[in-house]
């Protein structure tokens, strides 16, 4: 990296300056399903998520109660039908993580920042 140049220009020049193996990419599209191991962080993004859905619900749907979501019982079922993983399409990991997540943050919201894709 060039003195005094942003740490970001740099790194960005690095991925830019990669060659790419063309053998090794796949296509997928958004509504694939991911797995995910959630990190104490990671669960605590998803009950935020939850508590403002269900606040949007209460605002909007007074009279439907049975809308709201309780976080720590679908996280609950979700651990116990798929042995700890967490289950998302991947556009809704994204909405639900992708504003919380960063390079070099210090906290992984998943565990060893792995993302299995299901066939």
């Amino acid at each position: 990296m060039a003195t005094g140049g942003s740490p970001i220009i740099a790194l960005l020049a690095s991925i830019a300056e990669k060659d790419i193996d063309m053998d090794k990419l796949f296509e997928t599209n958004w509504n694939v399903s991911v797995m995910v191991r959630l990190t104490a962080d990671g669960k605590k993004v998803y009950r935020e998520h939850h508590s403002a859905a269900n606040e949007w619900i209460r605002s909007n749907f007074p009279d439907r109660e049975h809308l709201h979501l309780d976080p720590d019982d679908e996280l609950k079922e979700m651990e116990e039908k798929h042995h700890g993983w967490c289950l998302f399409q991947l556009w809704n990991l994204m909405k639900i993580f992708g504003p919380h997540i960063k390079h070099g943050m210090p906290r992984a919201l998943f565990e060893a920042g792995i993302v299995r894709f299901v066939e």
